[in-house]
């Protein structure tokens, strides 16, 4: 049998992540199978599940790897009488979308995923952990830009930060294991938070 070297196994997990990157954009996850997967990364199905144990801790990395930021470029640009507490829900609602047109189920395998890396692969909870913080420093930008143009009074945009994306993730957790909590559930949930949290602050 033979062995492949530290760098040729780089290149099997890059170009496993490359189809699954293609094919779960493209395809959905539930539309690909990792037998397909396999096949056009020129491996045997099993040798797939020797770099990621199942389908779901695959596509918890392809996330990893592509998911940005998105942000709001411009608070000026957000439209004219928008308040406060729509500006940080387009925010947030901006960063989640792509996660809200996945099942449920699929969010939950998402989440288990996430406690065995946890316990299996410190480093990689790591690297998924750099996609929290890019996140909580551009909430933290966004609440400082509110406080320039006058729209919110002085705070501690980092703190005010760290208590959004917290709730945030609450109701992505909640959202994910009760069935009877649809997105506008969810939506409201979040809207009614940030506006409770921010009383006081806005202007």
């Amino acid at each position: 049998m033979v062995r492949l070297s530290k760098g040729q196994k780089e290149k099997v997990k890059e170009k496993i992540l490359e189809v699954s990157e293609k094919y779960f954009l493209q395809d959905g996850y539930d539309n690909i199978s990792t037998r397909k997967i396999a096949e056009e990364a020129g491996i045997a199905e099993g040798t797939l599940f020797n770099y990621f144990p199942t389908k779901a801790y695959l596509f918890l990395e392809v996330i990893s790897r592509s998911y940005h930021v998105q942000k709001i470029e411009d608070v000026q640009d957000i439209d004219a009488g928008s308040s406060v507490n729509e500006i940080l829900f387009q925010c947030l609602e901006k960063n989640i979308r792509m996660l809200l047109k996945l099942p449920k189920w699929l969010i939950r395998e998402i989440l288990h995923a996430s406690t065995l890396i946890a316990k299996k692969a410190p480093g990689f909870l790591k690297k998924l952990a750099e996609v929290d913080y890019k996140f909580l420093n551009y909430l933290t930008e966004l609440i400082n830009d509110l406080i320039k143009k006058g729209l919110i009074r002085k705070c501690e945009a980092n703190t005010a930060a760290e208590s959004i994306y917290s709730f945030f993730v609450f109701e992505v957790i909640n959202y994910a294991y009760d069935e009877k909590i649809s997105k506008e559930m969810f939506y409201e949930a979040i809207k009614k938070k940030i506006a409770f949290l921010m009383k006081g602050y806005v202007v």
